[in-house]
């Protein structure tokens, strides 16, 4: 390194130090360019625009995210089913950020997202176009794309470059919209996941409604995410029945068998090794997660948590 620093890269180095807004220039343009090749930073720089009063607080959970998701705009993955206990900024990162983020290099990519309810897809749909319409992302990414003034509604918006985003509903009809990119963020409701009605509904939509809708089936990516809540509901089906789909299982509390059911990128494994170990500390500690346990019960624990829907011992849900 001392190599480089020859005496006309030093007088470089002065001038930016005696000069501070060409310094400052050069770091917004040197982040610009980070985030842009790295989903990971993005989230990190872009983390204020959605959540201006909270605190970031890194950790590796977030990390595995943005790794894979940036595989799948990258064509590196094609389907994907992210377990992850709630409130684990799953929503932020898979339903806000990551399609602000792709939009920099693929603003032509088509975007049907869907949650169980209406409102939580729309909520999401908004909360990306306001980080996009940002003074620091049209700082850095102005000119990849504009909005449309003849198609701009909270959950159905397009851009000149033929992207778009339509958010829906689970069980919701979307005749008539296609997607390189299907998003499913929550697929049920814990409150009446346990009626076989509501469970059936949403995995039929999920074979037969859903998964139509990608503009072409060799290269479109299908996403999924959210925690376990049942043995039969649609992450269930997607693990037992459609094996081309990624696993990627981050338990609230490391088990041994979770990297066994994990089948994410080569080269990432689940940092942790201690049985029980922890996934956010820094965020959910020993007190706050037995808190929660103690609330959701073992059911809801070995579901919601731990990404089993059934408790070690064996056992069916009634």
């Amino acid at each position: 390194m001392s190599d480089l620093l020859t005496p006309e890269v030093e007088l470089e180095i002065a001038a930016l130090f005696a000069n501070p807004d060409q310094a400052l220039a050069l770091y917004h343009e040197v982040d610009g360019l980070t985030c842009k090749l790295s989903f990971r930073e993005f989230i990190r720089s872009a983390w204020p625009t959605i959540e201006p009063d909270t605190e970031f607080i890194e950790n590796w959970h977030i990390d595995a995210m943005a790794e894979h998701l940036q595989a799948v705009t990258r064509g590196e993955i094609r389907n994907i089913y992210i377990a992850i206990p709630p409130r684990c900024c799953k929503s932020s990162i898979v339903s806000v950020l990551w399609p602000a983020w792709s939009w920099i290099e693929w603003p032509g990519s088509k975007w049907l997202t869907a949650s169980y309810a209406m409102p939580l897809a729309t909520r999401d749909a908004m909360r990306t176009r306001r980080v996009c319409l940002s003074d620091w992302y049209r700082y850095h990414y102005g000119d990849r794309f504009k909005f449309t003034s003849d198609q701009d509604t909270k959950s159905w918006y397009e851009n000149n470059r033929g992207g778009y985003r339509y958010a829906t509903a689970v069980g919701a009809g979307t005749t008539g919209h296609g997607g390189d990119i299907l998003l499913v963020d929550d697929a049920h409701d814990a409150s009446s996941v346990l009626s076989e009605t509501e469970r059936e509904s949403a995995r039929l939509w999920w074979r037969e409604t859903w998964s139509t809708r990608r503009n072409d089936p060799k290269t479109s990516a299908r996403v999924l995410v959210g925690q376990r809540l049942h043995e039969a509901d649609v992450p269930g089906y997607v693990i037992e029945e459609q094996e081309e789909f990624v696993l990627l299982i981050l338990p609230m509390r490391y088990e041994i068998d979770s990297k066994r059911r994990s089948t994410s990128l080569p080269a990432w494994q689940d940092p942790r090794s201690r049985e029980g170990e922890l996934l956010w500390p820094s965020h959910f500690d020993e007190a706050a997660t037995a808190e929660l346990e103690k609330t959701l019960g073992e059911w809801g624990t070995a579901a919601q948590l731990q990404q089993r829907p059934t408790p070690r011992g064996g056992g069916l849900i009634k």
